[in-house]
């Protein structure tokens, strides 16, 4: 399976991948503004029907934007229509570096019989960000860190995990985060505090509905996955794919600092299933 997916792409063979060099504040505004209306008329256009974004910080800070041919023929039209959005932007100093790239799949940490359907999860993710970030302020970065709890909670709810399925991962991840910050009861004391404090903020926005997220697109490309699971045809680990998907997302959420914001999302998601663990499985007591 591995040696029958393509894993480099040249520019514009199926995939045309620019690094987009800008400031970590502009690029919301280049995500929302620009990028993310560009590329749904580029797919209402029938030119595309796939793209995603990523931010990266090496060597300096800049957003992957990748989109995926529908048809070769259109190459130079969406270069030329890119290209005139870029360099306006340029001129506007939002952006001061353009790079065209080779697109190369990590087929090692995705999986070569999930690597398609992990793209479309990069697709609808990419979506329901740029939709989430439509409706943030600049003042607003505690909404930001809510939105990354109900992520974490939306990847686990349509890859099928129960609660206690979820309370378990979460505290995986929430105890390797630990290891990797090297958390110490003094900061642990700070993290109990920040959580009481929004605990009746971080309840109220985990159960308010959105039209923000599309679930059902997603929910698609999840069972794809979770076929390849019951079939025994991944090439990975489910886990670690799960913990890929999620690092990712929070990654086109936040402008930076991701490492610390997983810490603190990982922590708080924990802590809010071990509650709603705890009332899902204490016995209720009726008075006779």
């Amino acid at each position: 399976m591995q040696n029958n997916i393509q894993r480099i792409f040249s520019p514009g063979d199926q995939w045309l991948y620019y690094n987009i060099f800008c400031g970590y504040h502009a690029a919301d505004s280049i995500l929302t503004d620009h990028l993310g209306s560009l590329s749904e008329s580029l797919l209402s256009k029938g030119m595309i029907d796939q793209w995603f974004f990523i931010r990266y910080n090496d060597p300096s800070y800049h957003i992957r934007y990748r989109v995926r041919l529908k048809d070769q023929k259109h190459l130079g039209l969406i270069i030329n229509t890119l290209n005139g959005l870029l360099e306006s932007l340029i001129s506007d100093e939002y952006i001061w570096k353009l790079q065209i790239d080779t697109y190369t799949r990590e087929i090692e940490r995705y999986g070569a019989s999930s690597m398609e359907a992990a793209e479309k999860i990069f697709f609808y993710d990419s979506k329901n960000i740029i939709n989430i970030l439509s409706c943030l302020n600049e003042d607003q970065e505690n909404i930001r860190s809510l939105w990354a709890l109900k992520l974490i909670d939306f990847y686990l709810s349509v890859f099928k995990f129960s609660l206690a399925e979820k309370l378990a991962y979460a505290e995986k991840l929430r105890n390797y985060f630990y290891g990797e910050f090297r958390i110490d009861k003094n900061t642990k004391k700070q993290f109990d505090k920040l959580y009481t404090e929004n605990k009746q903020v971080i309840d109220a926005f985990l159960n308010k509905k959105t039209n923000k997220i599309n679930k059902r697109h997603m929910a698609e490309s999840a069972s794809e996955i979770l076929r390849l699971k019951e079939k025994r045809l991944l090439t990975i680990d489910f886990h670690n794919l799960m913990s890929s998907f999620i690092h990712m997302s929070l990654n086109r959420l936040f402008i930076g600092d991701n490492r610390m914001h997983e810490l603190v999302s990982y922590d708080f998601i924990w802590r809010y299933y071990k509650t709603q663990h705890y009332f899902n499985s204490t016995p209720v007591h009726h008075e006779s």
